[in-house]
């Protein structure tokens, strides 16, 4: 976490039971990894003064995520008056 830039960056390592019948980690974990950045780089950026809950998501994936260590970063790229957006 890099509080005065605004950033954030987690890191997961993935597990064979986090994985489709493909082999590559299944797109909600990805997903709930990269909420969870959005949401630290939110509170953040809010001097963690809010709760940053999720208003609406979309991913899409431009090829499978491997098994093994995968990074999320995180940043707010504008701060609404009710809402934020990354």
């Amino acid at each position: 976490m890099d509080q005065a830039a605004g950033l954030v960056r987690l890191k997961i390592v993935g597990q064979a039971a986090w994985c489709n019948p493909r082999g590559t980690l299944q797109g909600g974990i990805v997903t709930a990894m990269l909420d969870e950045a959005m949401a630290f780089a939110g509170m953040i950026a809010g001097q963690f003064a809010y709760g940053v809950p999720t208003l609406e998501l979309k991913t899409g994936s431009l090829r499978p995520c491997p098994l093994g260590p995968v990074e999320a970063h995180g940043r707010v790229v504008k701060w609404g008056g009710k809402a934020a957006f990354f």
